[in-house]
C-alpha cells in the first residue's frame, strides 16, 4: 500500500534468526513501538508457522515472510569478496575515511542489489527505519543497503559481547551493543566512529527479569510435578559442545 505524509511512523524490522527474534519479541518491543504511535513491520522467516505469528503479532503491527535463501544470496560474490578484503586492509591502516568511502560507492552499490526482491515494500511503504537485531548472521545486508540507496535511516544492533571480533554482514548507519568494552571494540576492530554506537545493555537477557518468570519454590515444583520437601539438585550444561562427548556420565555419578 501506498503512504501518505499524514501517517504513523512505520519501522521496517528484520529477524531473521531464532535467538534474536526471541530477544526482541519476547521484550514486548513491538507493544513499545506501537504504544509511542509507531507501526512496525517484521520481516522473518518464522512467518510461515502460524503459531509464531500469533503469538507476537499485536494491532499496529505485520508480518511477512523472509525466505533465508533470498537473504543469503549473494549477487555479487566475487566483487563482493574483493571489496571487503580492500576494506579490512584499509581498516588495519586507519584509514577510515577511505574504507568509508569505498563501501559507499562501491560495496553498499553491489549489496544492495542482494535485496531487491523487497524492493517493493521499500517503495510502497516508504519506511522511516530499518532496524535489524543480528547485524553478524547477514540475513539483512542487502535490506540494509538498498534502504540506504532510498534514504531511509538503519540501526543494527551487535548481538553478543564477543561479535566485534566477527565479521558484521550488515552496514547500518547506527549501531546498539551491551558495553563501553564492546563498543570500544567495535571502535578498535572495525573503525566505526564511536558517536555512530550506543551502549543498551543486554536485551536477549531481558526476558529471565520479567516479573512472571519469578516463581517461589512452590509453583515451581508444582509446575515440574516435583516434590518441593525434597533437595532438588540443578545440573546445569551448555549442551553436547564436543563429538562423542557424554555430559550425562557426571550427571549418572550422583
Amino acid at each position: 500500500m501506498k503512504r501518505n505524509d499524514k501517517r504513523n511512523p512505520l519501522i521496517l524490522l528484520e529477524t531473521g534468526d531464532g535467538r534474536s527474534a526471541s530477544a526482541i519479541l519476547e521484550n514486548d518491543f513491538l507493544r513499545h513501538c506501537t504504544d509511542r504511535g509507531a507501526e512496525v513491520h517484521v520481516l522473518s522467516p518464522g512467518t510461515c508457522h502460524e503459531p509464531f505469528v500469533q503469538s507476537y503479532q499485536i494491532p499496529g503491527s505485520r508480518f511477512t515472510y523472509l525466505s533465508v535463501d533470498q537473504a543469503v544470496k549473494v549477487s555479487h560474490p566475487r566483487l563482493n569478496h574483493y571489496e571487503h578484503r580492500v576494506g579490512n586492509i584499509l581498516t588495519k591502516l586507519k584509514l577510515k575515511k577511505l574504507r568509508e568511502k569505498l563501501w559507499k560507492q562501491v560495496g553498499e552499490k553491489l549489496t544492495a542489489d542482494d535485496a531487491l526482491f523487497l524492493k517493493h515494500i521499500i517503495e510502497d511503504e516508504q519506511p522511516d527505519c530499518f532496524l535489524t537485531f543480528h547485524v553478524n548472521q547477514g540475513f539483512s545486508r542487502g535490506i540494509a543497503a538498498l534502504s540506504h540507496q532510498y534514504g531511509i535511516p538503519t540501526v543494527g544492533n551487535i548481538f553478543s559481547w564477543d561479535h566485534p571480533y566477527y565479521p558484521q554482514l550488515t552496514k547500518t548507519q547506527k549501531f546498539t551493543c551491551w558495553s563501553d568494552v564492546v563498543k570500544n571494540d567495535l571502535v578498535r576492530i572495525k573503525g566505526y566512529p564511536a558517536e555512530d554506537i550506543e551502549v543498551i545493555g543486554a536485551p536477549v537477557f531481558d526476558t529471565y527479569f520479567k516479573p512472571e518468570t519469578e516463581w517461589d519454590r512452590k509453583t515451581f515444583c508444582n509446575h515440574l510435578n516435583l516434590d518441593p520437601e525434597r533437595p532438588i539438585l540443578l545440573f546445569a550444561t551448555l549442551g553436547q559442545m564436543k563429538m562423542f562427548w557424554d555430559e550425562t556420565g557426571t550427571f549418572k555419578a550422583f
